[in-house]
């Protein structure tokens, strides 16, 4: 069983790059295949990424991702046609007038969200001008059904109002999880939700990572195992 990270804490990316010397972080999502020997035969944004915004950056990223190496997932100890999930986690900078460093922040392989519902603002705690940072570990089984949500402990000033707000949400949620062989696997998630009033306070949402692909203990009867990243890309830049 593998966790994965849905941030649902930052900004909605803008349509086009930073401005001279400044910069701007951005994240991006694809469903990839890989195939039994770990490269990536196919690519295509996944569900919720919006392919109008940053489209050349977009493919650049495409193109590097194509070169990453895979563990593929395992049926019986033997490699296997995966589907999951790819996320990088990147910052942009203008260094010239129509020229944007991508710097690879991390990356991770997992699960991706076909269907999801954000949370709603609680009213008292809109009245109270309280906010807080909701993190929960869900998990799911291989329909991509929520089959429980529990409060992870890097959560702060999460009231149970906005506990329960972000778990009304995750209820209704489905998740595309890997697919291994053909056989879809369960898995567990940590998604975060951030309740601020001032965008730009940043310590506001902080507790996690940006991406991850950590593995959870296998239970011992479990003879699939999803797909891992062996790509060291943090720091790379494009």
């Amino acid at each position: 069983m593998r966790t994965w990270f849905f941030a649902f804490a930052s900004l909605a990316l803008s349509g086009i790059a930073p401005a001279a010397d400044t910069s701007m972080h951005a994240e991006f999502r694809w469903r990839v295949v890989i195939n039994a020997q770990g490269s990536i035969t196919s690519i295509t944004p996944a569900p919720y990424e919006n392919i109008n915004q940053l489209k050349q950056i977009r493919r650049r990223l495409e193109a590097e991702a194509k070169t990453f190496q895979f563990a593929p997932g395992t049926v019986d100890g033997k490699p296997a046609e995966t589907r999951t999930g790819l996320h990088l986690s990147t910052t942009l900078l203008r260094v010239g007038p129509d020229k944007v460093n991508i710097r690879l922040d991390c990356a991770g392989a997992g699960a991706s969200l076909l269907q999801a519902r954000f949370p709603r603002f609680p009213a008292d705690a809109i009245r109270a001008q309280k906010g807080g940072y909701v993190v929960l570990r869900i998990a799911y089984n291989a329909n991509g059904a929520i089959s429980s949500i529990a409060t992870d402990p890097r959560s702060h000033d999460a009231t149970p109002a906005l506990i329960d707000a972000s778990e009304k949400a995750v209820r209704e949620w489905r998740i595309i999880p890997d697919t291994v062989g053909g056989q879809p696997l369960p898995g567990e998630a940590f998604a975060p939700f951030c309740y601020r009033f001032d965008a730009h306070d940043a310590k506001a949402c902080t507790g996690l990572p940006a991406c991850s692909d950590d593995t959870l203990p296998d239970s011992a009867t479990t003879t699939v195992h999803g797909a891992k990243l062996l790509t060291d890309v943090a720091g790379r830049t494009l």
